[in-house]
Order: C-alpha cells, then structure tokens, then sequence
C-alpha cells in the first residue's frame, strides 16, 4: 500500500506546479570541459550546477539513498544529488526536508506520478552538469518536466542543435539499419512488402547546414521545432512527417508531397509550394503569408486559424478543406476550387476570387 504524509508545500510558483521556477538566481558555472550535450551529442557551453547544501530533514543526511519511483521507473540517488541546484530551494529540497505531501510505494520509495525516462536526463544533469537530450525527445519536453521539479537548466536548453551532413548521414543509416531489422511482412493479399521504416527523429535541430535535400525521402520524421529556413526541399517527401513549430521559412517546397503532414504552428512565410501536395494536411495556426501554393493540393485541409495573408491560391484545391477563422486577406483566389470548403469567420478582405469554384462552399 501506498502511505500519505499529509504536510504542506508551497511551491515556489503559485501559478502552477508546472511553472516552478528558482526563487532566487545565481551566475550559473559551466562544467571543466565547457561541454553541453543537446540531441545526444555534446556541444560546447552547457552550464552546470552550483551545488548549493538545501535544507533537509534534521534526521536525513546528504549522503542517504534515496529511492524513488517515477511513473513506475525506479531510481537511486543520493539526496545531495536531488538537491543541487543554484538556487535555495528544488521540489527534491522540499520533498525530502517534510515541507510537502509525500507517497510511498510498497516498497518504501518515494512515489511521483511523471514520465520517468523523462526525469532520467534531468537526474544525470544533476549529477554531472551535463544535459543529454535523446533525439527522439523534443527539448521544449525535457525543460516543463525541468520546471516541475524546479530544476534551473541551462538557459539554452530550448536552442537549435545543428546537425552537421556527417551526423545526419550517421542517423539516416541507424533509421535505415532499424527498418532492416524489422523484416518483411505480407500483406492480406499474400504479397511481400516493406515494412514502414521508424521515423528519423531530429526535433529541436538546426538543419542549414545540410546538403540539398530535394527529393529527400523525410516520411515521418520528427521534425518538431526544426529550423529549415531557406532550404531547397523542392520534391522532398514529408508525407507525415511531423513538423508542428518548425521554421520553414522562405524554402523551396514545390512539388513536396506534405500529405498528412503536422504543419500547426509552422512559420512558411514566403515559401515556395508551388504544386505542392498538403492532402489532409494539418496546417491550424500556422503562418503562411506570402506563400506561393499556386496549383497546390490542399483537399480536406486543416486551415483552421492559419495565416494566408498575401498569398497565392491560384489554381489551387481547397476542396472540402476546413478554413474557419483563417486570415485570407489580399489573397489571390483565382480559378481556385473552394467547393464544399468551410469559410466560416474566416476574413477575406481584399481577396480575388475571380473564376473560384465556391459550390456549396460556407462563407
């Protein structure tokens, strides 16, 4: 049975738990080597912390196993760990000195209902002021499970990896080697196919400085938070791929194939999709001022509150596509088919919509 020990906390945020922050800051120390590690990979300037001795209980010493069960994954550390930070307080500080409610597993370990493979890189930080971020995890993760804990991490804990071609090269062939290991199967019809290969997962990374990627095969990637401003992705195929917050920024996607993609959030301004396929295409919120979807297939489209100002639909499909409180101001609607299409409080002033196809579309 699991045991309660009823006694109060104030955490250091009153707002939410999940926005704790320090109470008090210090100049943060960088670790002997100067190193940070973002991606899995180690860079250069990761700040480490200050061990600062918080207050605890008058019977616990700094050098006691403490045993802990987080979300079911059990841990085992020393309360000198759990409580450096350079700041006066933690979570850990005040679970372990009483001042909060606490719950005990059957075994006696201290229980948090949290994702612990996510607490795992937050305890090695504690130990050795060094942040590693798998790459499959998207920082912007790590750091709220940070602010829980109150666990001040380096203030560049949210800023672009940059993938260099050789290590992008090296994650293409682990993705590729994993697929291979999956075998073939076969289909209800009796026929050999591929198996669906795992997705490369590079969330949170700048990806300039890689070669041409067009006509790169992207499906299913992570590509969350990614910077790609710029880039010539002409061809490239991200058909689900998955790039919510990402920066695409004046690239080059005619011709892409972004069927089933994640785009909500994404910046395009002035991008080129010229002919581009974004079929059942998550696009809300996104801004796509003054790009270029010309000839572009946006059949059954997510373009829920997207940014459209100033660019060109000409030609495009938006047929059956869901525009609702989406921004189309001055944008150039000619010939386009926006049959059966839900423009409801959707603004479009100043757009042409000469020779548009708007069957049984809602304004």
């Amino acid at each position: 049975m699991m045991s309660t020990i009823p006694v109060s906390w104030t955490c250091p945020s009153s707002a939410s738990p999940h926005a704790c922050t320090p109470r008090r800051r210090m100049p943060p120390a960088r670790t002997p080597e100067g190193g940070r590690t973002l991606g899995g990979i180690i860079i250069p300037g990761v700040l480490a912390p200050v061990p600062v001795c918080n207050p605890l209980s008058p019977t616990l010493k700094t050098t006691e196993l403490i045993r802990l069960n987080i979300g079911g994954k059990m841990f085992v550390t020393t309360a000198a760990t759990l409580t450096k930070t350079h700041s006066g307080d933690n979570f850990f500080s005040g679970l372990l000195s009483g001042r909060m409610p606490s719950i005990r597993d059957d075994t006696g370990a201290f229980f948090l209902d949290r994702n612990g493979s996510l607490f795992e890189p937050l305890l090695d930080f504690l130990r050795t002021g060094e942040l590693h971020v798998p790459h499959h995890v998207d920082p912007a993760v790590i750091a709220r499970e940070a602010a829980f804990y109150c666990i001040a991490l380096p203030c560049n804990i949210e800023q672009y990896h940059v993938v260099t071609p050789r290590e992008f090269l090296v994650l293409c062939n682990v993705a590729q080697r994993a697929a291979c290991g999956l075998g073939l199967g076969v289909s209800q019809h009796g026929q050999l196919q591929q198996p669906a290969s795992p997705s490369l997962q590079l969330p949170g990374c700048d990806l300039r400085q890689l070669p041409l990627l067009r006509h790169t095969s992207l499906e299913r990637a992570m590509l969350t938070h990614v910077c790609m401003s710029g880039m010539d992705l002409h061809d490239a195929n991200l058909a689900n791929a998955c790039l919510a917050d990402a920066n695409l920024s004046g690239c080059d996607l005619s011709g892409a194939n972004l069927d089933s993609a994640d785009l909500s959030r994404a910046s395009l301004q002035n991008a080129n999709l010229h002919h581009a396929h974004l079929q059942q295409c998550n696009c809300t919120g996104a801004d796509l001022s003054g790009a270029n979807l010309s000839q572009a297939t946006l059949t059954a489209t997510i373009l829920r509150q997207t940014i459209l100002t100033g660019a060109n639909l000409s030609f495009a499909s938006l047929y059956q596509a869901a525009v609702q409180g989406a921004n189309l101001d001055r944008t150039d609607l000619t010939s386009a088919n926006l049959q059966q299409a839900n423009f409801t409080h959707a603004s479009l002033v100043g757009a042409i919509l000469t020779n548009a196809s708007t069957t049984a579309a809602i304004f």
